[in-house]
């Protein structure tokens, strides 16, 4: 279908805008989904798709749930296939309001039960209305009432995250093991997301870095971020000291390898196996496997994005704090902006899966001096550790004894 084409094209032509490999592909990917699925199920009852209307789509909506449900991806779970769902029938009533204004077909779209498809998508109202999250007459035949729209929250805890440390540092190559704990420490202590750390480039930090923030931290700005945003975002001085020595080791690194730039890309993670970028799945997979080890189940919704919300709750819980000590307003909204401010978070609606911790002020927590000097004393003995491998796995490749008792230790 040339018209379906074409809107894929303009979804395409719109996402590249924003700067974001990783949502350009997402979306691309998701609008050619919706649609491949329509037009299956209107081929299915020999129907055009400019005769789309109410009834066909909720015969739609309603196959597409049994077959979503029915996948392996979908694992019967009625929520996670509804929320699929919708995102299908949300590109569908998108395709048909661009096809309207684009005059591909005529008016489809009216805010009366008259209309072939009830949406006031193409009504000049109801863009303000979306922006707020009010879909219901934009989208009135998504489902509702789904709760939490991400599904299972986990947020990781401090002993989670030694707990994963430990795994993560089991890697045979500690270059390897390091990367690994760096990953974890940026997720924790900074909140980035696996899509950020993968489009890190060496270059991003600076050689010789020094405090600039005044409590945030080293000021470190990634080329990639989600919706084309470019914040600098506070890295804490020791962590950044600590990448800028992973920074020389992994030149050294390469060369060993026999690896130089052009397979590596300038990327700050890459691959023990091709000295190439590493992947934004494998960071995922990582620490999810990780989480899997130390028996936290993969439908807890365990995994990278768990250690962003425990940076977010940690932070919100430590302003909220600080708020209430100066007198300062507590409320929610006056609260949250810190955090979201730290987190690259445009609205407050993005922090919904975050206030748990001004609901639960009430909770005894560790101050926030005590908590970063006990992530500053963990980072540290991480540190000794991996180059205590290093030095290990150097004196081991030599032939030398690699402990004081004589003897090799075996690395795992």
């Amino acid at each position: 279908m040339d018209e379906f084409h074409d809107y894929v094209c303009y979804v395409a032509e719109t996402e590249a805008k924003s700067g974001s490999s990783q949502a350009y592909t997402s979306k691309v990917q998701a609008v050619s989904y919706a649609l491949l699925a329509w037009l299956r199920f209107l081929d299915g009852t020999s129907a055009s798709w400019k005769d789309a209307d109410n009834a066909k789509l909720r015969g739609f909506k309603d196959l597409a749930l049994k077959r979503v449900k029915a996948s392996v991806r979908g694992k019967g779970k009625e929520n996670a296939a509804k929320r699929t769902v919708n995102i299908q029938l949300k590109w569908i009533y998108r395709y048909y309001a661009w096809a309207e204004r684009t005059e591909r077909c005529g008016t489809i779209l009216g805010p009366g039960e008259d209309a072939p498809i009830k949406s006031t998508l193409n009504m000049p109202s109801a863009n303000s209305k979306r922006k707020s999250g009010l879909d219901k007459n934009a989208y009135p035949l998504l489902f509702g009432r789904l709760g939490n729209r991400s599904g299972a929250q986990y947020f990781a805890s401090g002993q989670d995250k030694r707990k994963v440390a430990e795994v993560l540092s089991e890697a045979n190559d500690p270059f390897i093991a390091e990367r690994n704990l760096i990953i974890l420490e940026l997720a924790s202590r900074v909140g980035w997301r696996a899509g950020t750390m993968t489009f890190l480039e060496s270059g991003d930090f600076p050689t010789h870095p020094n405090e600039k923030m005044p409590g945030d931290g080293v000021p470190i700005r990634p080329a990639i971020q989600k919706g084309g945003h470019s914040d600098s975002f506070g890295v804490p001085l020791t962590l950044a000291l600590r990448i800028s020595r992973f920074i020389q080791w992994r030149e050294r690194w390469l060369i060993q390898g026999g690896w130089s730039e052009k397979e590596a890309k300038g990327r700050l993670f890459v691959s023990g196996k091709t000295g190439t970028p590493l992947g934004n799945k494998t960071i995922t997979q990582m620490i999810g496997s990780a989480f899997r080890k130390i028996g936290v189940e993969a439908g807890r919704g365990a995994g990278v994005h768990s250690f962003r919300r425990k940076y977010a709750e940690d932070s919100t819980r430590d302003d909220l704090s600080s708020r209430r000590a100066g007198g300062y307003s507590t409320a929610m909204e006056d609260v949250m902006h810190g955090t979201a401010h730290r987190l690259g978070h445009r609205s407050l609606s993005s922090q919904v899966a975050y206030q748990r911790a001004v609901h639960a002020s009430t909770h005894k927590d560790h101050t926030h001096e005590l908590r970063t000097s006990l992530e500053e004393a963990e980072s540290e003995l991480a540190v000794a550790k991996a180059e205590n491998a290093a030095l290990r796995a150097e004196l081991s490749r030599r032939g030398a004894p690699a402990n004081p008792k004589g003897g090799k230790k075996k690395l795992r």
